[in-house]
């Protein structure tokens, strides 16, 4: 961990830790997001379940799965590795389905990270965009990937990760092409430094992309998606700060009171502020704002949308209706279930619950580090009127789920 002497030298102010802390979060002034947990109805969904990645020995780790939907297909990517989370060796997979997520391809390893991988680096899947230049031009599929390495005396006597978020190297976010769907994919190209992202990039109303990290939240008005990325931070955030999951770390531990946020997701409202949702160690959701489409952010506020330390997912419905895909639960933390959809006419309560999974946790099936979560990192896509859920399963097996979209109208009505 660097120590606080440095950090504030990066800043050029002399900061005490909690003051950094103090700098990021409003503390006293709420945002009033909300999904009223243990309040607001809920209705449990019938749904369709599939396992479109298994565990086995020698490839036992499998997370952070993303979705998306092009042209009526879904494209998905996910991580693997051989048994530990982001250990050296970490790869990307892709796989897609046609027919609406009924049925999926067998999952393939994106080339260009087996060969950054096999140099003793991790590569970490952060999700997936899709551009035609033109109305006669080929689909083109962008896979977005963070790398690092770990420092040489951060290695364990076996080459592996060390046991703690730590000695990353090198942190970089990439992106690699496909025009044929998947089939073939291109060179990796660097497109941003010293971020590993959360998220794909999604556009704004005003057609920028956006592309959120923990702390970093990444612009661009390119329509490619890979040039001209600017970086933007919370207020706050010294300059040189490494978005990853060490950084993550380091941040936490400088503030006493434990102030950390990472893995955000955003949505926007008609009045074209953008709410970036921020997990953080305290059983609720953080919120920043943007009020320029991602060029600043305002201070973090606290909210009181409960949520059990796991990646969640907000956006909108084709209908225009807000959704936030979590596992909610403040008391399980580590079970990670169940899994709600709940969804906000005004973007502020979220009040409208749907289970889409509540099976208990189980052990994992093989040894690995930080391993565990019934649904893990869960993502969704909606296409032709069917939602698709994509989760990990103790961070192992990568399930699917769907239902009709039409599910989710009037049924509390």
């Amino acid at each position: 961990m660097r120590s606080s002497a440095v950090w504030h030298a990066l800043m050029g102010v002399a900061l005490t830790a909690s003051a950094w802390g103090q700098a990021i979060e409003d503390r006293g002034n709420a945002a009033p997001i909300t999904n009223r947990w243990g309040e607001a109805t809920t209705v449990r969904l019938r749904l369709e379940e599939t396992t479109i990645q298994r565990a086995r020995p020698g490839r036992s780790y499998h997370h952070h799965p993303h979705v998306i939907v092009a042209d009526g297909v879904l494209y998905a990517t996910f991580s693997s590795g051989r048994a530990h989370e982001d250990d050296v060796g970490q790869e990307v997979w892709f796989t897609r389905s046609t027919d609406k997520g009924a049925t999926w391809a067998a999952p393939r390893v994106i080339e260009a990270t087996r060969s950054i991988a096999a140099d003793g680096e991790v590569c970490t899947a952060t999700g997936l965009y899709a551009y035609r230049a033109s109305a006669d031009a080929p689909l083109t599929i962008t896979a977005y990937f963070g790398v690092y390495g770990y420092a040489q005396d951060g290695l364990t006597s076996e080459g592996g990760r060390p046991p703690a978020d730590a000695a990353h190297v090198d942190t970089r976010c990439m992106a690699v092409q496909s025009v044929d769907g998947g089939e073939t994919w291109g060179a990796a190209e660097k497109v941003v430094d010293g971020v590993v992202f959360n998220l794909g990039p999604r556009p704004l109303a005003n057609g920028r992309l956006l592309m959120p990290a923990n702390a970093t939240f990444a612009y661009t008005d390119d329509p490619t998606g890979l040039r001209g990325w600017r970086v933007a931070t919370l207020p706050g955030v010294p300059p040189g700060h490494v978005d990853d999951s060490a950084g993550f770390q380091r941040a936490l531990k400088i503030d006493p009171e434990g102030i950390g946020y990472c893995e955000g997701s955003w949505f926007q409202t008609d009045d074209g502020v953008v709410h970036m949702m921020l997990r953080t160690p305290r059983n609720r959701l953080a919120c920043t704002q943007s009020r320029d489409n991602g060029e600043t952010w305002a201070r973090v506020r606290p909210t009181a949308f409960t949520d059990n330390c796991s990646r969640h997912q907000f956006g909108r419905l084709p209908d225009g209706r807000f959704f936030a895909l979590s596992t909610p639960d403040p008391e399980a933390i580590g079970a990670r279930t169940p899994l709600v959809l709940a969804l906000s006419e005004d973007g502020v309560t979220f009040d409208r619950h749907y289970i889409v999974g509540d099976a208990p946790a189980t052990p994992p099936e093989f040894d690995g580090l930080f391993k565990g979560g019934r649904y893990g990192y869960p993502h969704l896509a909606v296409v032709e009127g069917v939602v698709v859920v994509v989760c990990s399963v103790n961070k192992e097996h990568i399930a699917t789920c769907r239902f009709p979209l039409a599910l989710l109208h009037d049924v509390h009505d």
